[in-house]
């Protein structure tokens, strides 16, 4: 097999990158958030090209994951994506799931009087012993109480 590169005007051979790209070409995880968004907002190639003024060609290698923008344009992409560059690079954060609890977030042990302890060290171990769900549902409940103290 022979390859044949006719050039043409003033192309710089040092300054070309050649790549095969094929069936078995891994596709990043920017590569794989960037189509999930587009198929989500039902936004094309071509509207990327366009709205990052980039070629038709960069476009696809950002989506097939052969080719990373910018930081500058991947804010543009993230805004007309309506994401962030943090979900299109790393995913969305999985959501957080709301258990009912019907002990309450308190610790008796090591107090004399039989009282519960409040107190911020009591609680935290209290959340360290816990599943996940549980420190997910006191975090919620904190950031609600928090969020009447400002109004």
């Amino acid at each position: 097999m022979q390859l044949f590169i006719e050039m043409t005007g003033a192309i710089r051979a040092d300054k070309m990158l050649l790549m095969v790209e094929d069936e078995n070409t891994p596709q990043t995880l920017l590569g794989q958030n960037i189509c999930s968004a587009m198929q989500q907002q039902s936004i094309s190639i071509k509207d990327i090209s366009g709205a990052l003024g980039v070629s038709f060609e960069m476009a696809r290698r950002y989506t097939l994951g052969l080719a990373r923008p910018r930081s500058a344009k991947l804010e543009k992409l993230a805004t007309l994506l309506k994401t962030t560059p943090a979900a299109l690079e790393y995913g969305q954060p999985p959501a957080v799931t709301f258990v009912t609890r019907s002990a309450p977030i308190t610790s008796t042990q090591g107090h004399e009087t039989g009282e519960p302890e409040y107190s911020p060290e009591a609680i935290a171990k209290w959340l360290a012993q816990q599943d996940r769900s549980a420190m997910a549902e006191f975090l919620v409940s904190l950031a609600s109480e928090l969020k009447k103290e400002t109004h």
